[in-house]
């Protein structure tokens, strides 16, 4: 999805932030805008385009583990709890993403004996979820108190079940809502104006800036 440079935005923040052009340095990207205003703060600057584009590279390219460090466990309970999903549809399509992501290739035997070991973990795990699963009321949340990569298999399930994106929607508007972001209108009065959103970040900065 196509995405705003910081340069639609830059007016809007300054006025926002109160910061001058060389009081900060910008890096950009698809996915995220990182301000560095060179001491222990910094800026997240962000809009519906560069957050869609980040679930929908962490489930093309099915990276389970980002889920829990990179989205709102909040955000994907309340979807849950929306959209309302039949636990009978559930459960097997969150086994298949289970037994998907253990499945190997892998030809180093230390590695497949590792993998292997972990995976028996997992499983145990899993049959801990499947014991609660018909007592839960919220089974993003049971996944996410039991074990990271249930709970990034479980927010795959549900976005294999419901419309990608209309989830990756409603997530957008949800988490845009959480008090920590604040938004911004880019061009005040005029049609073609745009809504982006700013957080004030302590790990915004490169680490080098942080030191």
């Amino acid at each position: 999805m196509e995405v705003n440079p910081f340069s639609v935005y830059k007016a809007a923040f300054e006025a926002h932030t109160g910061l001058l052009p060389e009081q900060y340095t910008v890096t950009q990207s698809e996915l995220e805008i990182t301000i560095d205003v060179g001491g222990e703060e910094g800026y997240l600057v962000s809009d519906y385009e560069r957050i869609s584009n980040e679930i929908n590279y962490i489930i093309d390219k099915r990276m389970i583990d980002d889920i829990p460090c990179s989205t709102e466990l909040d955000v994907w309970a309340a979807i849950y709890i929306d959209g309302g999903i039949r636990k009978s549809e559930f459960l097997p399509v969150l086994l298949s993403f289970w037994s998907s992501y253990w499945s190997t290739n892998d030809s180093d035997n230390r590695h497949k004996l590792l993998r292997q070991e972990n995976k028996e973990h997992s499983w145990k795990k899993f049959q801990v979820f499947m014991e609660c699963y018909e007592d839960a009321d919220n089974i993003i949340e049971l996944a996410a108190e039991i074990d990271d990569t249930i709970y990034g298999l479980a927010v795959f399930t549900m976005l294999a079940i419901f419309d990608k994106e209309v989830c990756i929607l409603e997530y957008c508007e949800r988490l845009f809502s959480l008090s920590f972001w604040t938004s911004i209108d880019a061009n005040p009065g005029h049609e073609d104006s745009c809504t982006f959103y700013i957080l004030t970040h302590p790990d915004a900065q490169p680490e080098s800036a942080a030191e």
